[in-house]
């Protein structure tokens, strides 16, 4: 999904620093209506045209709960908007979300203790209530010792965590860091690039999936990706049929960039709206 070497300083900090964490996303129970949240790696400001115009910008993100923005926001190059749509978001009783990736290998940029600490501050700034963080597993070259200190640091800074591993087991597996409030993101599991993945690659991913939330108390996240936006409902509805059985809280149908190649998100679809 990308658009340290961790030392004692991390660890002793945030042992030392220990805010009262942004209120949690009420999770959902099995059976429950699954909600709408939105990734969106787009020009916050020009969202669906809003052209600078931030009520507009705000309202774009309207139905959606959690909305995470992309890595540059954080950053000097980017949207300079991005504080005030964030604090219309969570005016709107939506969570504002930050993105930090934490890969150190395949293309990741390994960002030094520094670097990380300085992107989750300002997204803290920025009025962020949790991050996502991406790239969080073995196969980005992320030992676990590395992932807990960044879930710690951020809960320091009382942000929740969004962890995205392409295996639950590299995150959650024993863990002492991961719980309620914090969310798991399956990527892209049941629905990819418009195409609909067997069952039996995606149903012992999701039953391992429900086995940490009954565990850890955690949120479950899922994405779905297509090209072909102008069927969502129906494609929608296809995903949710998939993921009857498993406790999901949260999904998202977006194009496989999330928004970062027109600034057009879609309005949440109907099935998600209205809890079918």
């Amino acid at each position: 999904m990308t658009p340290w070497r961790l030392g004692s300083a991390i660890l002793e900090s945030a042992r030392r620093v220990v805010p009262t964490l942004a209120p949690s996303p009420a999770p959902l129970g099995q059976g429950s209506a699954v909600r709408p949240f939105a990734i969106y790696y787009g020009w916050p400001s020009y969202v669906n045209g809003a052209n600078g115009k931030v009520g507009k910008a705000v309202g774009a993100f309207e139905g959606y709960g959690v909305v995470v923005f992309g890595d540059d926001s954080a950053t000097s190059e980017g949207d300079p908007l991005t504080a005030p749509i964030m604090a219309g978001v969570a005016a709107r009783g939506g969570e504002p979300y930050g993105y930090v990736t934490v890969g150190v290998s395949d293309g990741e940029p390994n960002h030094s203790l520094d670097e990380l600490r300085a992107r989750l501050e300002a997204w803290r700034r920025l009025g962020a209530r949790g991050v996502l963080l991406d790239c969080a597993g073995a196969d980005y070259g992320v030992s676990r010792a590395r992932f807990d200190a960044v879930v710690q640091y951020t809960h320091s800074l009382g942000m929740h965590v969004l962890a995205n591993a392409w295996n639950p087991d590299d995150v959650l597996a024993g863990s002492r860091t991961m719980g309620p409030g914090d969310g798991y993101l399956g990527e892209n599991d049941v629905l990819s690039d418009g195409r609909f993945l067997s069952p039996a690659t995606y149903q012992p991913k999701l039953a391992k999936m429900a086995k940490y939330k009954a565990k850890l108390g955690i949120t479950l996240y899922e994405t779905s990706t297509s090209w072909d936006l102008q069927h969502a409902d129906a494609l929608t509805a296809q995903v949710l049929a998939a993921l009857k059985d498993y406790p999901i809280d949260a999904l998202q149908l977006s194009d496989p960039q999330y928004c970062c190649l027109d600034n057009v998100l879609i309005s949440p679809p109907a099935a998600l709206r209205t809890g079918q």
